[in-house]
């Protein structure tokens, strides 16, 4: 059997939820085969937003304007007041002194010499005064000293000031960062993005809410780049127009967000015709602060949509090496990969060994069939090329998705996959279940780390969301070290 006839399998999750017009719900239980996993999806019609049409629907459409409109003013209320208040008046901290030495003290001297010249001055200060010099910035002829006894240090102060060398004393005054967590305005942040609130992608976004020079692939069922909520974050092709015409000479016409390679494909069009990958998307990269819909980890990046899943959510092997080289030479910097199966295959390892070659992060999801994937692999989550991040599913409650695959070596880490909301085609927004749903969790954390430190390669990339994740104690015996995603700690200051 040839690479391209190896078929890659999709699983849906086992429950679904159908909103009827008579409002009744029904509970539709069974696995949905085809021949490729998108780490399972389970629906939530509940939470999708309506389009124009029948009263009820009409109806639901006015009710959500509604619940948008109050949780518009709550957004404002929140952002009246800030969540952290500082002190009243001034704190300093206790027995700490900073002392500034006048320039005619240091004049001309170079920066050892003043360090030579102030432990000279400190000596002496130390024995009259009793204080200790605790550091000493000779470019700007500073000490920070402090008290034997902390209590008197005002009383030491106005000794201090009345010293010949000295130009000023004062306290140490404790300083804070301005860091109410970064919350956007986007109107189902509040109380539908729990995933979102599990990470801590809040403290993350203190620090970096994404960079527009981070190229993202979703290697998926490609993502519906004109939807309200995501069309602003599109990777744009700078090599191509809209001509009819392959500008950039790669054998693709008019791939201006993407390509497609569905059935051996080369279309220049990834429109999503499924709904998987611009859900993978939204929690990647939905765009942030806009009053609109969700937000991504990432408020702002480049999604570069990259289709080889078909309709159906079935692609193959070598469709998925296509893609991925298609995302490697156009310059994504982290790839999705919300898909796999269980045939081993070197020609995929390959190319994912390439991407590792390239500095690329390469974050896949485990799998939805609550096997052990150290006993069963599921690929390409469980390639051990070093650029390889494997991803489970958890709960609200921190507990493994019932229908995560695991492994206590081959699984790194987890992230929130259950009832996750996002985007899908058509403006619309729904829930899904899967490892397919928390892989882009960690992609999602790892753009905002690249943001943050651009410098960082696809190994190096890995070992710091690695390294940020909370130790979870149900998780330990399941996941390598019982990790679950804090991207929070992730971002660096």
């Amino acid at each position: 059997m040839t690479e391209r006839a190896v078929m890659i399998r999709f699983i849906r999750s086992a429950t679904e939820r159908v909103l009827c017009p008579s409002r009744t719900t029904v509970i539709l239980s069974g696995l949905v085969f085809g021949c490729l996993w998108l780490g399972g999806c389970a629906e939530d019609s509940s939470k999708t937003v309506p389009r124009p049409g029948s009263q009820v629907q009409r109806g639901a459409g006015r009710a959500f304007e509604k619940l948008k409109d109050e949780e518009q003013r709550r957004v404002k209320d929140r952002e009246a007041k800030p969540t952290f208040q500082l002190p009243r008046g001034p704190s300093v901290v206790e027995g700490e002194i900073l002392v500034k030495f006048k320039d005619t003290l240091l004049e001309g001297k170079s920066i050892p010499e003043r360090m030579l010249q102030l432990n000279e001055v400190a000596k002496r200060l130390s024995q009259d005064l009793r204080v200790r010099v605790l550091s000493t910035f000779a470019m700007v002829g500073l000490q920070r000293l402090i008290c034997d006894t902390p209590e008197h240090y005002r009383s030491v102060m106005a000794s201090l000031e009345s010293n010949p060398d000295v130009e000023f004393a004062e306290p140490n005054y404790r300083l804070y960062a301005f860091e109410s967590p970064v919350l956007p305005n986007d109107p189902r942040w509040t109380d539908d993005l729990w995933g979102m609130k599990k990470i801590e992608v809040m403290n993350a976004w203190v620090r970096s809410t994404g960079s527009e020079a981070v190229t993202i692939g979703v290697i998926d069922t490609g993502i519906d780049y004109q939807h309200r909520d995501l069309a602003q974050n599109m990777w744009k092709n700078p090599g191509e127009k809209v001509n009819g015409q392959d500008d950039d000479g790669n054998g693709i016409v008019d791939d201006i967000h993407g390509a497609n390679f569905c059935n051996g494909a080369m279309s220049g069009d990834p429109l999503d015709d499924n709904g998987h990958g611009s859900h993978v998307a939204g929690t990647v990269a939905a765009v942030g602060n806009n009053h609109l819909d969700v937000v991504g980890a990432n408020w702002k990046a480049q999604l570069m949509a990259v289709k080889f899943l078909c309709k159906d959510g079935s692609g193959t092997t070598a469709d998925a090496i296509q893609a991925i080289q298609y995302a490697l030479s156009m310059g994504a910097q982290i790839l999705n990969n919300s898909w796999g199966g269980s045939g081993f295959s070197r020609a995929l390892e390959a190319a994912i060994k390439e991407a590792d070659r390239r500095g690329v992060l390469f974050v896949a999801a485990a799998g939805n069939e609550t096997n052990d994937n150290d006993k069963v692999p599921s690929y390409p989550a469980s390639y051990t090329v070093p650029n390889v991040i494997a991803v489970g599913a958890t709960t609200q409650e921190d507990g493994l998705a019932s229908f995560s695959n695991w492994g206590l070596k081959s699984v790194q880490i987890a992230a929130p996959g259950v009832s996750i909301l996002s985007t899908i085609p058509g403006d619309r927004l729904d829930s899904f279940s899967g490892t397919s749903m928390a892989t882009p969790h960690v992609t999602g954390c790892a753009g905002l780390v690249k943001a943050r430190n651009p410098s960082l390669q696809g190994r190096e990339l890995k070992e710091v969301v690695l390294n940020g994740a909370d130790k979870i104690g149900s998780l330990r015996e399941r996941i390598t070290d019982g990790r679950r995603l804090n991207c929070g700690n992730a971002v660096p200051f």
